[in-house]
Formats: C-alpha cells, structure tokens, sequence
C-alpha cells in the first residue's frame, strides 16, 4: 500500500515544480562493522526521493564484516584496499552515474 508519504519521498520535483536534484553518497569504510549498519539504515530513512539518490560504500581493506554487512543494505559496495582516504573517495565519486 502506497501512503502519501512515500508518494512525497518518489516525487522528483520541488514544490517549485523544479526538478529535484539526483544526489550522489560516498562513504569510505575501514573496519566499520560496529556504524555501517546504523549509518546505511538512516540513509535509507532519507525524506528524499530514492530515485533521486544513490549510496556508494567504498571500502578500503576491512578484515571485519564492514563488507557484508554493507552489501546486505542493498548498496553498491566497491573494494578500494590500497588507497588513502582521497583515493578511496575519488573511487566512489567514479562510481556514481
């Protein structure tokens, strides 16, 4: 059942009746097992259309369960294992469409 609420969230203009900007998500991840979880469900909270967003996770080389608990989110998840912090958020950013 469709409420009025999500119709609001799956609108893709302003009340303007401008177009709502697509926004773009990168978090970089190392060994964050105990916060990814938490972080990814409030995105997924988000009063903004989820047409309009997307939510990249790169990870940079977790030994915890960072990466499946990510990818159970049902979020792109990209391994970048050898890069700095820049490195790894450059990679999300040429992630995202």
């Amino acid at each position: 059942m469709e409420t009025a609420g999500n119709q609001a969230r799956e609108q893709t203009t302003t009340g303007a009746g401008e177009a709502t900007p697509s926004v773009a998500i990168v978090i970089p991840t190392y060994n964050e097992e105990a916060n990814i979880k938490r972080c990814l469900d409030s995105l997924a909270r988000l009063d903004y259309p989820a047409s309009r967003r997307q939510v990249v996770v790169v990870d940079n080389g977790s030994t915890d369960a960072t990466v499946r608990i990510a990818g159970e989110c049902r979020v792109r998840v990209v391994a970048e294992p050898a890069a700095r912090v820049g490195g790894v958020r450059n990679r999300g950013v040429a992630e995202t469409s």
